[in-house]
């Protein structure tokens, strides 16, 4: 038999389809609980947003304008911007989410 003649069988997965969307869930939920932070060089702030939605910016932009964002991390190293990420205070990361 070629091997274009068999059709491919998928592999057994530690997760169920609906475990997928849970653990998803359960991610966005654990980077909600972080907040990306950027400062300058001096220390001032220059970005303060919540860890999902900054990633989110970040490779969509990188998809949109490639180049920019490489110029950009060049230029962010270059003049040694921090970065943190910080867990919001008072939140417990082994909470139950719903």
């Amino acid at each position: 038999m070629h091997n274009g003649d068999r059709q491919r069988q998928p592999e057994d997965s530690a997760f169920s389809d609906t475990d997928w969307l849970g653990k998803a869930k359960d991610l966005i939920n654990q980077g909600n609980l972080r907040r990306l932070i950027v400062r300058r060089p001096n220390g001032r702030l220059l970005l303060d947003a919540p860890l999902v939605a900054g990633l989110a910016v970040i490779a969509l932009l990188i998809l949109v304008v490639p180049m920019l964002m490489a110029l950009a991390a060049l230029a962010a190293l270059v003049m040694q911007f921090k970065l943190e990420i910080e867990r919001e205070p008072g939140v417990y990361e082994d909470r139950d989410h719903d």
